[in-house]
């Protein structure tokens, strides 16, 4: 479990939307709920995919169990520095959400395997 105090993000997780734009072709991220959690940067596997290099996991990101039980694959974090939602601005950062690993036996602890990606990611 980790300590409450090394959890200094509050970051938003949100899911896709769909958007009528006449086509429905269009997606845009909804907020489902904002949590404070830890973001540590991960040794990662990178992979070679059609020629280009590929980073998997580069970050993760931990919380308690409570507040992140809802937290799915498809989902994506967003961290802004000065915790002020919706984000917008150079100090954002958005994560793909790659593996949610719930402690479900002690209901201690959540631990999100998760990938920084571009802020255009899924718009």
């Amino acid at each position: 479990m980790t300590p409450a105090k090394t959890r200094t993000c509050l970051v938003s997780f949100q899911t896709r939307a769909p958007v009528n734009d006449g086509f429905g072709h269009n997606y845009t991220w909804a907020e489902t709920f904002q949590a404070w959690v830890s973001i540590t940067p991960n040794r990662s596997r990178e992979t070679f995919v059609s020629g280009s290099r590929e980073t998997q996991v580069t970050h993760v990101i931990r919380g308690d169990w409570i507040e992140l039980q809802a937290v799915k694959a498809e989902m994506r974090a967003v961290y802004a520095e000065d915790h002020q939602y919706p984000a917008s601005g150079t100090s954002v950062r958005y994560f793909d959400l790659a593996a949610p690993m719930h402690d479900d036996a002690d209901h201690a602890d959540t631990m999100i395997k998760a990938r920084e990606v571009d802020e255009g990611y899924g718009a």
